[in-house]
């Protein structure tokens, strides 16, 4: 039995504002310095990459689904061509 986990797909600005409050709230009542700011900064990226990634996968598996739906892929060439160049670009 296959398990399907829900993930919450937060947009990119949602998730600016959210590290931007953890970072203005750290500044303020937290007494967070230079090191702290740059810590979360550098989470911020890793939540952004790792998010864009998981919609890049999803395309593509959204697309292999569409192509595995599509059947098999016939070749373009005729059944009797020989993949051999014409007579006139043969080499003396």
């Amino acid at each position: 039995m296959a398990m399907k986990c829900r993930q919450m797909k937060l947009s990119p600005a949602l998730l600016g504002g959210i590290f931007f409050g953890i970072g203005l709230a750290g500044l303020l009542f937290l007494g967070w310095g230079e090191l702290r700011l740059g810590f979360l900064l550098l989470v911020y990226c890793l939540v952004i990459i790792g998010s864009r990634l998981d919609q890049i996968a999803g395309l593509l598996e959204s697309i292999d689904r569409k192509l595995t739906a599509a059947g098999p892929v016939r070749s373009m060439a005729p059944p009797d061509a020989d993949h051999s160049p014409p007579e006139s670009q043969t080499p003396p």
